[in-house]
């Protein structure tokens, strides 16, 4: 009841602030021209201005919320895969949890996928990059478009079905359903956009 509609708020305030407004800050500040995936942007747009010190500063602050995510990743891909093998969705060897109940099966094979991910740097950082980022994000594209479906099904099926109605629930989505297609058409767009490009043609349609 408190919880969620906390962080649904601080979660679209986060997104406005530190996602879209960075990006048209860089945008504003770097040319398309200069865009390169071996250096961050941020860093970029402090040596255009001619603060090095400022850029130094940037890339450890880079490094250090890349090791946070890779952090969080490791936590989160380890215990997903746990969880399938306990639901026989993946092999049983990946079920297995030492004495504090840490799946080091589970978080040995995710830190191996990751550390291959960082071999890119050695075949062909740009391309690999970009079809490593566009499998992530063509992926979560989908996921969002059933989270909106499954959201849409709930309001409507599943409320009826145990005779619930929308004043029985502690939290209520705002701008139901209108919410929920534009996030869904949103995603879809995204999606057919991904084809036009050369660098992720092949990873939209693997996906």
């Amino acid at each position: 009841e408190k919880t969620i509609p906390k962080a649904v708020k601080t979660v679209f305030v986060r997104i406005v602030i530190f996602y879209l407004g960075a990006t048209f800050m860089v945008a504003a500040l770097i040319p398309w021209q200069e865009g390169t995936v071996e250096v961050s942007p941020f860093t970029l747009a402090f040596q255009n201005i001619g603060i090095p010190f400022a850029a130094t500063l940037m890339n450890f602050v880079v490094l250090t919320s890349t090791l946070s995510c890779a952090n969080a990743g490791l936590y989160a891909s380890s215990r997903m895969i746990f969880a399938m093998a306990k639901e026989g969705k993946a092999p049983k060897i990946f079920a297995n949890a030492n004495k504090r109940g840490v799946p080091v099966p589970a978080l040995m094979l995710t830190g191996c996928m990751g550390g291959a991910a960082f071999l890119s740097k050695f075949i062909s950082p740009d391309k690999v990059y970009v079809l490593l980022v566009s499998a992530s994000a063509i992926t979560v594209l989908f996921a969002w478009i059933g989270i909106s479906l499954s959201h849409n099904n709930f309001r409507k099926k599943y409320l009826p079905a145990h005779g619930k109605t929308v004043a029985d629930l502690k939290f209520k989505a705002p701008f139901f359903p209108y919410g929920n297609w534009i996030a869904g058409g949103l995603c879809v767009v995204v999606i057919i956009a991904q084809f036009f490009s050369h660098d992720t043609f092949i990873t939209a349609a693997l996906g």
